[in-house]
């Protein structure tokens, strides 16, 4: 049976296993694929990326082989969803399918981002202070100074690709479905509306319980959404078959 690959692209900080809890409770219709950014992972001591582009373009390398011949979708939560958007329209201007289905979590619109104070060059001690304030982070972290010098670099250099990201206007609209999923307590519930001016087709809301982190409290409630999502384009991929 010919399944939808999903590839899946982690938040600032954050690397492939962070989907592993995904992995039992996927349909049989889904192949999901998390994949692994520079400098993390079976990829840590790699060089990092220097910007949102450099990350577009090591993703689409990676997947690419794998998008030509069968139905994908691609989901990012946070910084993933700014490099997911991207990532479309780089596939589109390089002549490769556009996914299925393009799931944005956690972020607000691309054009509507706000430019908050940079926090990715500050002291140490104020740096962490704002990355334990997004509450995504175990506590366990903040209380191990060789897991902090080991991840530090890591969390700088995403936070500072995606603050000195600049949205530019597209020329053309995506032509995917698109699934824009929140959490109830984010700053930009009021704005994420904004999302559907990005395609041509259908672009739904989810609000879940929660904060920014709301997808590691509602795995099996966020698996069942995506299955019921992407289950009809295997059905049609397998019909032109």
């Amino acid at each position: 049976m010919s399944k939808v690959k999903l590839f899946c692209v982690p938040y600032a900080g954050g690397s492939a296993m962070i989907y592993n809890p995904w992995k039992n409770v996927m349909g049989d219709a889904i192949e999901l694929i998390p994949l692994e950014l520079a400098g993390r992972g079976k990829r840590f001591g790699g060089p990092f990326y220097k910007s949102i582009r450099d990350a577009v373009e090591d993703i689409a390398e990676q997947i690419i082989p794998h998008v030509d011949n069968g139905s994908y979708a691609l989901w990012g939560h946070s910084m993933g969803a700014v490099i997911v958007y991207e990532l479309c329209h780089y596939m589109r201007q390089q002549g490769h399918p556009l996914p299925v289905h393009l799931f944005c979590s956690g972020s607000t619109a691309p054009h509507l981002r706000k430019k908050d104070k940079p926090i990715h060059d500050l002291p140490e001690e104020q740096f962490l202070k704002e990355i334990e304030e997004l509450e995504g982070t175990p506590q366990e972290f903040f209380q191990n100074k060789e897991l902090i010098n080991l991840f530090l670099p890591i969390l700088r250099h995403d936070f500072m690709i995606i603050e000195q990201y600049e949205y530019e206007e597209k020329a053309d609209k995506l032509h995917t479905d698109m699934s824009i999923w929140y959490g109830s307590g984010e700053s930009f519930v009021n704005e994420v509306q904004g999302w559907g001016t990005h395609t041509s087709k259908s672009c739904r809301l989810h609000e879940f319980q929660g904060g920014h982190f709301f997808l590691f409290d509602h795995v099996q409630a966020i698996a069942n959404e995506v299955n019921n999502t992407l289950v009809p384009y295997e059905i049609a991929h397998a019909i032109k078959k």
